[in-house]
Order: structure tokens, then sequence, then C-alpha cells
């Protein structure tokens, strides 16, 4: 009986460890060789330098378009890594009631885990709407926008 725990305690971590690395995958850089002088097919599917230089033409467009793409990524660390915390801390409270059962200052310990659990993963799906929110599409529209004297696309952005 006591392998038996420990071996699902052993799975238990190396299933957490897994999970905390693929949500650091997601916020790494991979250098990808795409030759970025060949346009999308469509307009929207263009990468930063691209934007850039296509939709550029002065201070304002430049600074949205950076602005976005600076925000993307902070956005993209932020899911990656209050999912992974989500995870470990939800993981260790499990483990802790495996191992010892909920009794005194184990209680208290699984009560702060489970707790620390349920803000990441708060912290988790607000992130990931304005991940979902922010997308190249609205990027382009706000900047053809600006680019027709429009404005900024305040209503009518999804449409």
């Amino acid at each position: 009986m006591k392998f038996k725990k420990t071996a699902l305690c052993f799975s238990f971590v190396c299933i957490i460890l897994f999970a905390q690395l693929q949500s650091f995958a997601l916020t790494v850089d991979h250098a990808i060789n795409i030759d970025s002088t060949t346009p999308p097919r469509k307009p929207h599917k263009l990468n930063k330098n691209q934007f850039l230089l296509q939709h550029g033409s002065d201070d304002t467009s430049r600074a949205l378009i950076r602005y976005y793409y600076d925000n993307y990524q902070i956005n993209k660390f932020l899911v990656a890594h209050s999912g992974g915390s989500m995870v470990i801390s939800a993981g260790l409270a499990g483990l802790i009631v495996l191992t010892s059962g909920v009794n005194g200052l184990a209680f208290l310990l699984v009560l702060l885990l489970a707790a620390t659990a349920y803000i990441a993963a708060l912290f988790f799906v607000i992130t990931s709407l304005f991940l979902l929110d922010s997308n190249r599409k609205s990027l382009y529209k706000l900047v053809q926008n600006y680019k027709e004297g429009k404005g900024g696309c305040i209503s009518n952005c999804r449409s």
C-alpha cells in the first residue's frame, strides 16, 4: 500500500512538472525562419515587422502596432504562467491530502494552496479572455480605420 501511494505521488509530481514545462514552452519565442518579404494571403496575417513596414506610415500607427505586439506577448506570458501556477498549486494540495490527510497544519497548507490555485485560475481566465480579444484582425481593422480617418474602432471593431 505504501508503494502505491509513493508511485501515485511520483506520477502526480511528474504530471505537474510536465504541465509547467509545457506552459513555459508557450512563452518562449522560437526563431522561425520565415521570409518576411513574402506577404501572406490574408492581410491581417502579418508579423510585427511586416505590419510595421506595410502599415507603419506615421508615429501613431507604429505606436499602435508596437503596443499591440508588446501587449500580446505580456498576455501570452501571463496565461502560460498563471496556468502553470494553478496546476502546481492544485497538484501540491492534492499531494498533501494524499500523503498526510487533512489535519492541523496540513489543513492550513491545503487551504492556502487551494486559495492560490483559485486565484491563479481566475487570473488565467481573465488573461485568456484578453489574449483572445487582442488578435491581429482587430489590429488590422484598427490601423485601416486610422488610415482612412475613421478614428479608432471603439464600437464597430468586430464587424
